[in-house]
Formats: structure tokens, sequence, C-alpha cells
């Protein structure tokens, strides 16, 4: 039956793209027809909660090629006790929350190789400046333990004397940065930082921090220390998870979003929290990197 269903994917990805205009619709609709059979697998006490809760998440993911992988990744995974273990029950949510680490040791190591490729260029490029390759700043992780989150730097060398001039010259960057923390046209950035930061290469080495066990794939973007003044309960949602390098806050655009709804942000994804949440947003990070590489390459 899965090797049916794969094959049937297939076909509905080749009619949709042939006819154009009807595949928002032809795929969504096979998409819901594949997670109903997934659903008929389960323990009747369980088949309407996980049904509408995979019909929520399939709404959510905004590519249709994505929509397609999270509904045959249910339909292979999606029953018995592998439902169990990684996230398609009630009952497994705290099974995933308590071996979550081995699911992100298992992706780092399975990247790490590829990102030796990709970094040595960009090093190579930073250091052209005469500044350090990284910079670290304290962030604040799990049950609100603080430590170094390494990251490439972006930034000049002096930055924060850089930083005060710009503000006591500019008294509306002074405003923004009493408001936000954060500039939009920030005078310290580098101009390899900019592109590195426009393609969140510059937070590759938190993979260390991962494989520390400091941070997760998947969580809240992490928590600088001066930034607990701006969550009006000190970020007690945040802190019972890790932060991670991709989330939900990152991908609807950290630098844009107010830590108010910052804070609903974690206590959502802290409430759904489970394999198949973290799945989609890993997919959805990854269709989103590709999707942009594909239009700038048009």
């Amino acid at each position: 039956m899965s090797v049916l269903m794969v094959l049937g994917a297939i076909f509905v990805a080749v009619v949709g793209r042939v006819v154009s205009e009807d595949a928002k619709t032809l795929i969504p609709r096979f998409c819901r027809y594949v997670l109903q059979r997934a659903s008929e697998k389960l323990d009747e006490g369980s088949q309407i909660d996980c049904y509408e809760e995979w019909l929520a998440h399939l709404d959510e993911t905004p590519e249709l090629t994505l929509k397609l992988w999270h509904s045959l990744s249910i339909s292979l995974w999606g029953s018995g006790r592998i439902a169990r273990v990684i996230g398609f029950s009630k009952d497994s949510r705290r099974t995933y929350i308590r071996n979550k680490r081995v699911f992100d040791i298992w992706l780092a190591v399975m990247i790490t190789p590829g990102l030796f490729i990709i970094l040595l260029p960009v090093c190579i490029m930073i250091k052209l400046d005469g500044g350090p390759l990284f910079f670290s700043t304290n962030v604040v992780g799990r049950n609100g333990k603080v430590f170094r989150c390494w990251r490439l730097r972006t930034m000049k060398v002096n930055s924060e004397r850089i930083l005060r001039k710009y503000l006591s010259d500019n008294p509306d960057a002074r405003t923004e940065w009493d408001a936000n923390l954060r500039l939009k046209a920030d005078p310290r950035i580098t101009a390899i930082g900019a592109f590195l930061r426009g393609k969140s290469i510059d937070e590759l080495p938190e993979i260390w921090n991962v494989f520390k066990g400091e941070m997760s794939f998947v969580g809240p973007r992490p928590m600088r220390r001066f930034e607990e003044q701006m969550y009006s309960d000190a970020g007690s949602t945040y802190k019972l998870m890790k932060p991670g390098i991709t989330g939900t806050r990152q991908r609807s655009g950290a630098g844009t979003v107010c830590y108010r709804d910052r804070e609903r942000a974690d206590a959502e994804y802290y409430k759904r929290l489970s394999f198949l949440e973290d799945l989609r947003i890993i997919l959805s990070t990854a269709g989103s990197i590709i999707s942009d590489e594909f239009r700038n390459f048009k």
C-alpha cells in the first residue's frame, strides 16, 4: 500500500505540473486522502485527534511539494509502534521530548561533512579584514542555564564603539535601538556579514552547541541575556526548551517580530512539540532555502 501511495504521489505531482491551474486543489485533495488512510491504521481512540492534527499541519505547509512529503511521511511511518515513538499520538510527545537529542545528534552527524565545503571559502572571506573568525555571545538556555552560543563573525572590528557613535549621532536610531535592541540598517555589519545573515550561514557554527547538548536543531530562537527584560514573563516558556538553530520564530523573520509575538510563538511551539512538528519546520526551512536559491538562479 505504501508503494502504491508513493507512485500515486509521483503521478499527482506530474499531473499537477502539466495541469498547473488544478495543482492547488488536486495535490491537497490527494494529501487529505493519504492522511485519512493513515489514520485508519491507528487505534480508534486516537484516529480523530491525530487526523485533525495532521490536517492542521498540512494546512500550515505552504509548498505543494512539502504537502506531499508531509502526507507520505505519515503514511509510511504513522502507524503502530513507530507512530507512538516519533510523535503521531498523544502519549508520544513525552517520549519524543526525552529522546529529541538522539535526533539532533543523528542529523548533526549527517550534515556536518557537507558544512566544511560551505564554510571553507566563507571563513577565508571573513578573515580578509583581519578580525576574528568566530563570534560568541552569552545566551539563556533550558532551565535558565547560560552558555556561549557560537556564530561566524558578521560585524566589523570594534563594533561596540561604532554602535555608540552611530546612536549618539542619530536620535532616530537611538529610539529604534531602545525599543527593539536591534537596527534595520546596522552600521556594524560587514558586506560579507550581510550576505551571511541573509542566508543564515552565520548560524552554522551553532551545530557545535547542538553537539554539546546546549541547543537543538528546532526550538526557540536563542535569547541573549540582555533580552530577558523584553519578555513579560522573563521567558518562562522559553526556558522549558533548548534554543534552536531554526524554528517558528526564525522562519517568520526573527528580526521583524516583536518580543510579545515571539513569546506567543514559543508557547505555541511548546504546546505542539513533537517529531512531526520538528520535521515540518526542518522541511519548511530547507524548502525555503532551496526556493530562494532557485529564484535567485533564475
